[in-house]
């Protein structure tokens, strides 16, 4: 089936309740073709469409399991040195005002873990579980799906399409900490600028696909409130 199809036909209802659970991941390979930057190879996978046709709730295995991971594989300072000041470069020519660095790390673990061990071991304690934290199970795949973000990207609540994006993080080390770490990241003009440049990416792209145009409700939280997510505060 051409992907096109599938994706001009897709729609979906938010509702408080349904009887048919559907849960639809869309890989970032398809923006590339949404906007056609390039072209994909074609075993790569664009987006998975779940609708179930039953579904139970069931209890957590293993909940008080902890799970160690141990890394086997990352990027050398150097290739990381390398890729930043390409991303540099394409800012001073003016092509982007911004760009997300990141790069792949490998873990193993022993002994061998089921899927529903790493999800339990993750939901069973809240401190550690992402306010926007989900996972996703394909038996069929072999493969899971797990993000453990505490940012909202986009919501839809009551037919209202929001986005609640995260800049300036500081480190969170101790509890006695907090009145200056505080201080600092209120007063951190990079950290504030960085946020400013992200909700208006957001909210540019918000205008693209609702009716009226977006609007920045507010560009940060109060002076007086903040986020805390396990060992980092955030503005």
């Amino acid at each position: 089936m051409d992907w096109t199809i599938w994706f001009n036909e897709f729609s979906f209802s938010i509702e408080e309740s349904v009887s048919c659970p559907r849960v639809t991941h869309f890989f970032y390979e398809l923006g590339f073709l949404l906007e056609n930057q390039n072209e994909v190879g074609k075993q790569t996978i664009l987006a998975i469409d779940i609708e179930y046709q039953n579904f139970a709730r069931t209890d957590l295995i293993h909940p008080d399991l902890k799970i160690d991971l141990n890394l086997y594989d990352t990027i050398d300072f150097e290739t990381y040195q390398k890729l930043f000041y390409k991303g540099r470069d394409e800012l001073l020519a003016g092509n982007c005002y911004q760009f997300n660095l990141t790069c792949e790390h490998r873990y193993k673990w022993d002994p061998v873990y089921t899927p529903e061990n790493f999800i339990a071991s993750l939901w069973s304690d809240k401190n550690k579980r992402g306010a926007f934290g989900s996972a996703t199970y394909i038996p069929q795949m072999n493969v899971l799906y797990l993000s453990n973000s505490p940012e909202c990207l986009f919501q839809m609540d009551e037919n209202i399409l929001s986005t609640m994006p995260i800049k300036g993080t500081l480190l969170l080390e101790n509890e006695e900490d907090k009145k200056l770490i505080w201080a600092n990241l209120v007063g951190d003009k990079k950290n504030e600028s960085e946020l400013f440049m992200i909700i208006d990416l957001l909210r540019n792209d918000l205008s693209r696909i609702e009716y009226p145009k977006a609007r920045v409700v507010n560009k940060k939280l109060p002076a007086n409130s903040s986020r805390t997510y396990s060992s980092v505060w955030q503005k």
